[in-house]
């Protein structure tokens, strides 16, 4: 079977690539093939047998079997297994974190364009070159943040935690002596209205003693007058 012959291609359906057909060979066992394009053997990491004559690539034919046998399971876990070994391997080898963590270190300088690596050696001369021009206010401002180091604890001194205790303290210290008025004015009010029915039981008293020793007075002058 080659790429041009039309017919067979058209008979197993190896332009749509997924064409199969067994043959029987002499010893009667039956072998099933496919077609597969290079790229798909590559894929499924089959081993090509084909050759070229003249400018035609004669088409390779592999028995469906072999391909579904070296073929375990889809791409992702082929990668997940590879994946697997491989921190298997650097749990094993410490030496091998280490050279990645190494390697970690150096990978801005091996992928780094060399129009990059000048603008960052650029960079760090300008960095270098401020810090040098500027020693001395670096040096004070140095000096400002250890003396406002030092002074830390007096933005929060203890009498200053305490406020909010104390604070806790005068609401209910306010509570309280809004309870203490409220008693004193109704106290204040039972003793006014005691007071008041006081006076009012003394002025009837004293109208009623009047009363009797006005009643006295007009008995004796009748008395005397007999």
């Amino acid at each position: 079977v080659t790429s041009t012959d039309i017919g067979i291609r058209a008979e197993f359906g190896l332009d749509e690539e997924e064409g199969k057909f067994s043959i029987t060979d002499a010893k009667q066992n039956v072998r099933t093939f496919g077609w597969l394009t290079e790229e798909q053997a590559m894929e499924k990491q089959v081993k090509l047998h084909g050759g070229v004559l003249g400018m035609l690539t004669m088409p390779v034919l592999t028995p469906v079997s072999a391909v579904m046998s070296q073929v375990q399971g889809t791409m992702e876990q082929r990668i997940e297994e590879v994946t697997k070994k491989v921190d298997a391997i650097f749990t094993r080898d410490k030496k091998m974190l280490e050279l990645e963590r190494h390697l970690g270190h150096t990978e801005v300088w091996s992928h780094t364009e060399p129009s990059q690596m000048v603008s960052l050696l650029c960079q760090d001369f300008a960095k270098r070159q401020y810090i040098a021009n500027h020693e001395q206010h670096l040096r004070d401002f140095t000096k400002v943040l250890a003396d406002v180091n030092r002074m830390e604890f007096c933005i929060n001194p203890p009498g200053l935690q305490e406020i909010p205790s104390c604070n806790e303290r005068l609401r209910r210290l306010e509570a309280r002596s809004a309870v203490a008025i409220g008693t004193a004015c109704r106290l204040h009010d039972t003793v006014a209205k005691v007071a008041e029915d006081y006076h009012k039981a003394m002025v009837g008293l004293n109208d009623q003693i009047l009363r009797w020793d006005a009643l006295l007075d007009s008995k004796d002058s009748k008395d005397k007058t007999k």
